[in-house]
């Protein structure tokens, strides 16, 4: 049931202010062996329990009548092995990320070195929704984030994150000693850390690029996005199209600055890994295609 591109074009989410960030410095930015200590407050412990099929939420999950004993079993030994890899600093916490002037220009994105935005670097595209709606008339696309007409105070973040291999290394361990079962908390662990460097980091870039106060909010208004700004990543509802991570590959030169390599099915290796855009714009949403 979808309408026309054309309409859903014509119908397109139009920002109603226009926003001016903080002076930050753009360019491609990098940190390795991140203390896992300081990641370890931005960890939704949620999704740790759903990999094992228990649905509910950290920490009511633990009173729920029909699993919650199972729960609690599981996360107590999940603690054993997290304090193992916080004390011995098994995981390679590590972010490369991007800021970068833009330009927007129909459906696409175009990246610069420099803030005359004279020489573009890379070009991304984003999809829009087309499914017709009853109440919403609009039809978003990530690209409609970006103002069409002071393209001045346009801005594009791209950022990965990952627990490095030494996640896999870890857990082969345990499957070499015939462990299964602690080989695969480990690589939940990896999983859960992944996803919290991509909320320590997004807290860091809200801060540089809009001078947003956040240190009130705490770790269930971070999970519930209580901030401005998104994080949409490529495979995910609002960017569905993998491809795009090649782009960002390119644009952070991340096979030259890490060991994150992309398959040709824009798989990442190694696993625990996380890429995606910063949108910076307070009226930035996520959606889904």
């Amino acid at each position: 049931n979808l309408v026309a591109f054309s309409e859903a074009k014509e119908n397109r989410f139009k920002l109603k202010q226009h926003f001016t960030h903080e002076r930050f410095k753009t360019g491609i930015f990098s940190e390795f062996k991140i203390s896992p200590n300081e990641v370890l407050p931005y960890i939704d412990w949620s999704p740790f329990f759903w990999a094992w099929d228990l649905k509910g939420t950290y920490p009511k999950i633990f009173n729920n009548k029909r699993y919650g004993d199972q729960a609690k079993k599981l996360f107590d030994d999940a603690k054993v092995l997290l304090q193992e890899v916080i004390d011995k600093n098994i995981f390679n916490l590590q972010y490369i990320y991007g800021l970068f002037p833009a330009k927007r220009d129909g459906q696409s994105v175009s990246v610069f070195n420099n803030s005359k935005r004279s020489k573009e670097i890379e070009n991304f595209c984003f999809l829009r929704q087309q499914e017709r709606k009853e109440n919403d008339t609009h039809f978003y696309s990530l690209c409609d984030f970006l103002e069409e007409k002071n393209q001045e105070e346009n801005y594009l973040g791209a950022f990965v994150v990952s627990a490095g291999k030494e996640v896999e290394a870890y857990a082969t361990n345990f499957e070499q000693n015939n462990d299964d079962y602690s080989a695969i908390i480990i690589k939940a662990l990896g999983d859960r850390f992944a996803e919290g460097l991509a909320e320590f980091l997004h807290k860091k870039i809200r801060m540089i690029t809009t001078g947003e106060k956040i240190d009130h909010l705490t770790n269930e208004e971070l999970i519930k996005e209580k901030y401005q700004g998104i994080s949409p990543a490529p495979g995910y509802p609002a960017c569905p199209d993998h491809s795009e991570k090649v782009k960002i590959w390119n644009l952070l030169d991340v096979n030259n600055q890490s060991e994150l390599k992309l398959t040709e099915n824009c798989a990442i290796y190694p696993p625990c890994s996380v890429p995606g855009f910063y949108f910076t714009h307070p009226e930035s949403k996520y959606f889904s295609i």
